[in-house]
């Protein structure tokens, strides 16, 4: 399985798993698990919610947070977050435990 966490970009392909929200990443997480799923790769972004009503003030660091809390971990993690401090947080954390990959999103032009 492959999480796509980010509220505003949409994914490579189709092979991933979108969600907008901690919560949403949460669930599919935990949904994925429970039927013997694994989590191959995560892209993660750090601000979430800055335009919707969906914000509840969480970032993509909170989830990085809940993954460390749970000791559950994708085997290659990406930050593609544009937010430098915040990505930088994030893949700290993360490569305590697993793979990190930091690269920032770029957008491809007037898509």
């Amino acid at each position: 399985m492959k999480i796509w966490l980010d509220d505003l970009r949409h994914p490579p392909d189709d092979s991933w798993i979108w969600v907008k929200s901690v919560d949403s990443a949460v669930c599919v997480w935990i949904a994925g698990l429970s039927v013997g799923g694994s989590v191959e790769i995560a892209s993660l972004d750090h601000d979430l919610g800055g335009l919707g009503d969906s914000s509840d003030g969480r970032t993509g660091y909170d989830f990085v947070c809940w993954l460390e809390g749970r000791n559950l971990w994708p085997r290659r993690l990406i930050v593609h977050s544009q937010n430098p401090v915040g990505a930088r947080r994030m893949a700290t954390v993360a490569a305590r435990y697993t793979s990190v990959i930091l690269a920032p999103f770029i957008p491809k032009g007037d898509d």
